[in-house]
C-alpha cells in the first residue's frame, strides 16, 4: 500500500503560489510531483487518499521541463483512468486539466469521464468544424440528456505552442443548461453555448489524452484534477491557477 501521508507531505511542499485546493478532491494527478509520478514507469499515482491511480499506455513519455510533464505523440499514447470515479447531472463537480499542444490538427482529446450508467462525458478541441467552431473546446455527452448535447464557446481560444488551464464546473442543476455550467480558460470565464451535433461514440471509461472514438492528443498533459460534489467558485479557480501558473510560464 502506498504511503498516503508521505505523498500529501510531498504534495504540500510544492506551494509556489499558495496551495492547490485539496478539500473535496476526488482525483489529483500531477506528473510534476514525484509522489504522483516518479519520472518513469506506467503508474500515475493519485495524490488523494482515494488511490484512484491511472495507467500510462502505449509509450507515454516524460519530460522534466515545466517541473515534469507527460508527453503524448499524437499516435496512440493515452492514460487509462481508475474505474472508481464517475459523474452525473445529479451532483456538482469540477474538472481541471492543464495541457500544451505540440500540434493542433483535427480534434485533440483532453479527457473522458464515465457516468454511473452506460456512457461518458468527453472533452476535446476542435481545430475547424462548422458546428464545433475554430480553435475551440467542446464538452458533452450522449444519452444522459436523451440525445447528444455539447457545449462550446464562440471565440477562437486555442493554438499550438501554448499552455492552458481548462476548468469546467457544474452546479448540480440536473439539466444540460448553459447557466448550470461554467468554463474557465487560464482563469478567464468563457461564454458557453449548446448544440445537438453528435461526435464519436459512448463508452464507460475514464481516460486522458484520448477518447473512445480514437481522438488523441499530440502534446503534453501534466495535471488532471477532479472534484466530485464540489463546484469551484471564481476564487477557487484562481487559487489553482495561481498555484500552477509560474510552472507553465503564465
Amino acid at each position: 500500500m502506498k504511503n498516503i501521508i508521505g505523498k500529501k507531505k510531498l504534495w504540500l511542499k510544492k506551494k509556489g503560489n499558495g496551495a492547490v485546493i485539496v478539500a473535496g478532491a476526488t482525483v489529483n494527478l500531477d506528473s510534476g510531483n514525484a509522489a504522483s509520478y516518479p519520472g518513469s514507469g506506467t503508474n500515475w499515482f493519485d495524490l488523494t487518499a482515494n488511490n484512484y491511480d491511472a495507467t500510462l499506455r502505449n509509450g507515454v513519455g516524460f519530460s522534466a521541463a515545466n517541473g515534469g510533464v507527460l508527453t503524448f505523440d499524437g499516435n496512440n499514447d493515452d492514460v487509462l483512468g481508475n474505474t472508481g470515479y464517475s459523474i452525473t447531472l445529479s451532483t456538482k463537480f469540477t474538472i481541471e486539466t492543464w495541457f500544451y499542444l505540440d500540434t493542433f490538427v483535427g480534434f485533440p482529446a483532453l479527457f473522458e469521464i464515465k457516468t454511473n450508467t452506460s456512457f461518458s462525458y468527453i472533452c476535446f478541441l476542435s481545430q475547424s468544424h462548422v458546428n464545433y467552431g475554430i480553435n475551440n473546446i467542446v464538452f458533452g455527452s450522449g444519452t444522459e440528456f436523451g440525445s447528444w448535447v455539447n457545449m462550446n464557446t464562440d471565440d477562437s481560444t486555442f493554438a499550438s505552442g501554448n499552455w492552458y488551464q481548462v476548468v469546467f464546473t457544474y452546479n448540480g442543476g440536473s439539466a444540460i443548461s448553459v447557466p448550470n455550467f461554467k468554463l474557465y480558460v487560464n482563469n478567464i470565464n468563457k461564454t458557453l453555448k449548446t448544440n445537438s451535433i453528435a461526435f464519436g461514440g459512448t463508452s464507460q471509461v475514464n481516460t486522458n489524452a484520448s477518447l473512445n472514438g480514437g481522438q488523441v492528443l499530440h502534446g503534453k498533459l501534466p495535471i488532471f484534477n477532479f472534484y466530485d460534489n464540489k463546484e469551484f467558485n471564481v476564487t477557487e479557480v484562481q487559487q489553482n491557477f495561481d498555484f500552477y501558473k509560474t510552472r507553465f510560464g503564465l
